[in-house]
This record gives C-alpha cells, structure tokens and sequence, in this order.
C-alpha cells in the first residue's frame, strides 16, 4: 500500500508470494512484481519483500536498508523483533541473504510501471 502497488492476485500464503517457476530477474505475473533468487547476480535494495518458505505458511518481511555486509528489515507476527537485521554475502558475484533459515528470494517494483 505505501508504494502504491496493487497484487494482481493477494491469495495464498507468504511463502506463495516466490514462485520457484519465475525466472531469475522475471516478472512474477501473479504479484506483479520482478523477482530475485537468493544467490543471484541481484543484490536486495529498500522496499524490497523478502521471502522465506520455511514452515507451512513462510514469511515476509520489508528490506529497509542495505550496506556492504548486511540488511534490515521490518516485519509483523514475530514476536519482540518487528526489525531484525540478516548477513549479506558477496561472492563471485553472487548476493546472498542469510545462513542457516536463508528466503528464496525477494520481489521489487518494476521501474516501468
């Protein structure tokens, strides 16, 4: 809602919001979005949705600020850690969000729309 972005489709559960079908850097036509596997050559920017798919419903949360080694996020439904902060690796060119409970990945605005 802050962006101004409305979901072609709000079903599902959060971890639905990553489809492992859409390609690296694809749109994600269901949520209107482009999407970013964890591990590939596009590092997270703010605003971002970062997703995991752990457990039966996942989770979402928002990146809010990036830097060198790490980033924030702001999040619901995790009692006493409404921001949390994640590891970020660069290596060979490759980003990586994370160890251990690492997202599949996160969904940005297109610049198009």
């Amino acid at each position: 809602d802050a962006l101004g972005h409305h979901m072609p489709c709000v079903w599902g559960h959060d971890k639905d919001l990553y489809d492992p079908y859409v390609a690296h850097g694809e749109v994600n036509s269901t949520r209107g979005l482009l999407q970013f596997e964890n591990g590939g050559n596009m590092a997270p920017k703010p605003d971002d949705l970062l997703v995991f798919r752990m457990g039966s419903l996942g989770h979402v949360a928002i990146v809010t600020k990036v830097t060198k080694n790490s980033i924030e996020v702001v999040q619901q439904n995790v009692h006493g850690h409404p921001t949390s902060i994640h590891p970020l690796l660069h290596e060979g060119g490759r980003w990586t969000v994370g160890k251990g409970n690492q997202p599949a990945g996160w969904l940005r605005l297109p610049k198009n729309r």
